[in-house]
């Protein structure tokens, strides 16, 4: 909240002969929520593209650089490629408010290893059943 008096001089004067005081209530809108997809196949292309009209920042990371070709994304989603999927995780800079999604072209044991114990809005795995009793075996 910004108070302020019509005036020249004084306490929160603003500069003004007009005369009378203000209260200024300042909110923040419009913070995206962001989406975090590792991987950049298929299933990730089409969850970028699904997931664009309703406002997300959209950041897509892999270690394949071919998979990263920005015509195959919304326009202004971020990429991020790196060597390992856990580097790529390091350069995408998660944070507990995110919504991430695993769907990788093999790593996603590797992604969800270094993901499942930290807080997060939204941690997801696109797997098969045999994925998930082969994950729940280790």
């Amino acid at each position: 909240i910004f108070h302020g008096r019509m005036a020249r001089n004084g306490e929160h004067a603003v500069g003004s002969d007009c005369g009378g005081a203000m209260s200024v209530y300042i909110d923040v809108y419009g913070l995206r929520p962001r989406l975090v997809l590792i991987g950049a196949g298929h299933v990730n292309r089409a969850l970028a593209h699904a997931a664009a009209p309703l406002g997300f920042d959209i950041h897509v990371g892999d270690c394949f650089e071919g998979s990263l070709n920005p015509d195959h994304f919304p326009v202004g989603t971020h990429l991020k490629q790196a060597d390992t999927i856990s580097a790529v995780i390091e350069a995408l800079a998660i944070e507990p408010a995110n919504f991430v999604i695993i769907a990788t072209n093999h790593q996603d044991k590797e992604a969800l290893e270094r993901l499942i114990s930290r807080p997060l809005a939204y941690l997801g795995l696109l797997a098969s059943k045999r994925k998930v009793q082969t994950f729940s075996q280790a």
